[in-house]
């Protein structure tokens, strides 16, 4: 993307990339209420001094390019940035609460009013629940205004889940327990039907929480949590940074150094992309050239 003849967006980082010194910027070059004398546009200073601190990646787009129109200004936000004001860090710092992304953290079980507080005051949207549903939990988000997501990624769990298990393992395995069984072509039959009635049913309901999950990682600021804040909110991790295009993290420490369990991952991340329906991927903000990412990076050792 192309802001004008000086500025360049990394596409792959979602960050402003320049010509030129930024040393050469002065902040004195821009005095208010100045008037482009090229193009007679007014400078967007208040626009700036608004922004800048909310924005710290686009500080340097809005010192030298302040006489963009606003209406691009407006655009270049919409798409390349997740939130409109970070978290404040002032109220979790004290707290066992560590930052994922800019509007992103993560952390342990949340117990009682003051933690939901201090998530309000932070500007938390959304707390996503990795652990187990909890009514709660629920009820006291509801209490301060703040969204309530649950979704099982707990180990073992996921690894029996029908939404990691492709339609050709549920029919194979189905066939070998009705070979076992003795059971006649018609009854195997009958007994595939359902298991995969069954199959389709369960792995819906799975999908259609793991995209609210990845939207939410996209466009909302969130609080995920587990037991400990630690095992399972690796596992969430692991799949956003697959599964979310906008991610900027990297792969949890302990997963990377982990091979065995890594390809087990990549495994369960493989069966799952292949149980996505194309809305599944547009409401998850995937393009072609993600999906050919997507598989290279599953490919990788």
């Amino acid at each position: 993307m192309r802001i004008n003849n000086n500025v360049y967006i990394n596409r792959n980082q979602y960050t402003p990339r320049f010509k030129g010194s930024d040393d050469a910027i002065q902040e004195d070059e821009w005095p208010d209420d100045c008037v482009d004398p090229v193009n007679g546009r007014v400078v967007l200073d208040e626009f700036r001094k608004d922004h800048w601190e909310n924005t710290v990646r686009y500080y340097l787009l809005y010192k030298r390019e302040c006489n963009i129109p606003q209406i691009e200004l407006d655009e270049f936000i919409r798409e390349h940035s997740k939130y409109a004001i970070p978290i404040d860090e002032k109220y979790v710092g004290s707290y066992e609460f560590v930052k994922v992304e800019p509007n992103v953290y993560r952390g342990p079980l949340l117990k009682g009013d003051l933690e939901f507080e201090v998530l309000k005051k932070a500007g938390i949207q959304r707390i996503i629940e990795f652990k187990r549903v909890c009514s709660r939990r629920k009820k006291l988000a509801q209490k301060h205004g703040i969204k309530y997501t649950y979704i099982n990624l707990e180990m073992p769990d996921i690894f029996n889940m029908e939404a990691f298990k492709t339609r050709e393992q549920v029919i194979a395995r189905e066939k070998r327990l009705c070979e076992l069984a003795g059971d006649s072509d018609e009854e195997t039959q009958k007994k595939i039907d359902s298991r995969v009635e069954y199959w389709e049913k369960e792995s819906r309901k799975f999908i259609d929480s793991f995209t609210d999950f990845i939207y939410a990682m996209q466009n909302e600021k969130v609080y995920i949590f587990c037991g400990d804040g630690v095992v399972t909110t690796d596992t969430g991790i692991f799949f956003d940074f697959f599964f979310n295009p906008k991610r900027t993290h990297h792969l949890p420490l302990g997963l990377c150094r982990d091979r065995q369990r890594m390809n087990e991952f990549k495994g369960l991340a493989r069966n799952l992309y292949l149980n996505l329906t194309e809305e599944d991927k547009k409401k998850m903000g995937w393009d072609k050239e993600f999906e050919e990412l997507f598989l290279l990076e599953l490919r990788r050792r």
